[in-house]
């Protein structure tokens, strides 16, 4: 329909007017015709209206019921069994780390490192709760024909964050090897200059600018310089 140099079109189911759209009404960045748009609203209409007939049978209600009811179930118990294994693991990594602290007679770096590590678990251990909700939140909208388009969008989006996940994960996997080859060479240097301090402090091991009263402290400088030039790298 036009009215002077203005046009529209109108969305009609019976005979109720159910919308109308003009040129005006269009989002530029869609890059549609008018004709377009209507046909693409009239199509979501027309989904909508399935899916609200299709939502009133008995037979797909229980059927969403029945699916909602078995994955809550599942997801209820692997919550439950995560929490288990991830409250024991933290629970012992804590008591190690407590052990380490308490035995040690100088900074003790592992028992740092546990403490981290143990935070470092109860984020995951949140954050794979918080997935895991998501997913039992995307199956279920997904499975009632009303809530379905919005169950499949949370889906989508959980596909692509995952594809982009795994392809920065791949993208970093040689960073990931170069660093983890420069800690396994650090930490092999320093078992060495350890022994070496050892030697020197016990005197099997003679160096003439090297004394056992002071290489204690020597070998804690050489350790820290060691470690900062691999961190540096």
């Amino acid at each position: 329909a036009s009215l002077g140099e203005i046009r529209g079109m109108s969305i009609i189911v019976g005979d109720k007017v159910m919308f109308s759209m003009i040129a005006g009404d269009l989002d530029p960045e869609d890059k549609l015709s008018l004709e377009q748009a209507a046909e693409r609203a009239r199509n979501n209409l027309q989904a909508a209206l399935e899916a609200r007939r299709d939502q009133a049978r008995w037979s797909v209600l229980l059927t969403g019921i029945a699916h909602a009811g078995a994955v809550t179930a599942i997801i209820g118990l692997a919550i439950l069994l995560l929490h288990r294994g991830a409250h024991a693991l933290i629970a012992s990594l804590g008591r190690r780390s407590d052990a380490l602290s308490v035995a040690a007679d100088r900074v003790q770096w592992r028992a740092y490192l546990l403490r981290l590590f143990v935070h470092l678990l109860r984020l995951a251990w949140w954050a794979i709760v918080l997935i895991l909700l998501y997913a039992w939140l995307a199956y279920v909208l997904d499975h009632f024909p009303l809530t379905e388009p919005l169950g499949r969008g949370l889906g989508n989006f959980v596909t692509s964050l995952m594809t982009w996940l795994a392809e920065g994960i791949l993208a970093s996997v040689p960073g990931i090897v170069t660093v983890a080859l420069i800690l396994f060479v650090t930490r092999a240097i320093v078992q060495v200059l350890d022994q070496f301090f050892k030697g020197v402090q016990s005197g099997s091991t003679h160096v003439p600018f090297l004394h056992p009263e002071t290489v204690s402290a020597t070998r804690r400088i050489v350790n820290f310089l060691t470690w900062t030039l691999a961190l540096v790298v």
